[in-house]
C-alpha cells in the first residue's frame, strides 16, 4: 500500500520525499481506500501512513523498484526527512 501511495504522489508531481510525505498525508480518501489503508474505529474516515513509516519504507527499497524522480531525491536523501522535531 505504501509504494502505492509513493507512485499516486509521484505520479501527482512530488518530486522529494518531503513532497512525498506531505502528498500522502493529504491522500484523498478515494485513493487510501483503493490501496488498502486502515479505517479509523472512531471516524470511519481511512488513515494514511505515518510519515516516518513512508520515509522508512522508501530507504528499505532497493533500486531499481525504487527509480527516484530526480537525482537529488531517493533513499538516501529520504533520510534527511527523519530528523523532525516528533523523532528526536
Amino acid at each position: 500500500m505504501i509504494l502505492g501511495l509513493v507512485q499516486a504522489a509521484i505520479v501527482s508531481g512530488a518530486v522529494s520525499c518531503a513532497a512525498i510525505r506531505h502528498w500522502i498525508a493529504r491522500a484523498p480518501q478515494e485513493v487510501l481506500e483503493q490501496l488498502g489503508a486502515q479505517r479509523d474505529r472512531r471516524t470511519g474516515a481511512f488513515v494514511a501512513p505515518h510519515p516516518d513509516t513512508v520515509c522508512r519504507t522508501i530507504a528499505q527499497v532497493k533500486p531499481p523498484a525504487w527509480t527516484p524522480p530526480t537525482p537529488r531525491t531517493g533513499p538516501a536523501s529520504c533520510a534527511s526527512c527523519m530528523t523532525t522535531p516528533t523523532n528526536r
